[in-house]
């Protein structure tokens, strides 16, 4: 286990995953994936065998991903907001309805 993570601005302290060093095509896509010199470690498989290090925060925002994950969210909010306005024209109509019976309830009663 190495002593501490290789990734630039990662804020693990302890620990990472070890470079694919047995495989040289593996390992250097790792290299350019991490934008680090000089960054070799002893072999030591700890991850799958086809794994890749793709996670870091300097990757484009914009990227489709990034964008589907914000358009599922814009979706959620909406779902929910249109829950809520369904939800208070429900009770909009159900207060109208109360309130419609006890006018004429009272009406009924003042008359007698």
């Amino acid at each position: 286990m190495p002593q501490c993570c290789a990734v630039p601005m990662c804020a693990n302290k302890k620990g990472g995953h070890k470079f694919p060093t047995e495989d040289k095509n593996r390992l250097k896509q790792w290299l350019v994936a991490i934008p680090k010199d000089s960054v070799l470690e002893k072999p030591r498989p700890v991850l799958k065998k086809c794994a890749v290090p793709s996670r870091f925060p300097w990757i484009d925002q914009n990227s489709s991903l990034h964008q589907k994950k914000k358009e599922r969210h814009q979706r959620r909010l909406a779902r929910n907001e249109r829950k809520i306005s369904v939800q208070v024209h429900i009770n909009n109509e159900k207060e109208k309805d109360d309130t419609f019976l006890m006018e004429t309830t009272n009406f009924f009663r003042s008359r007698n």
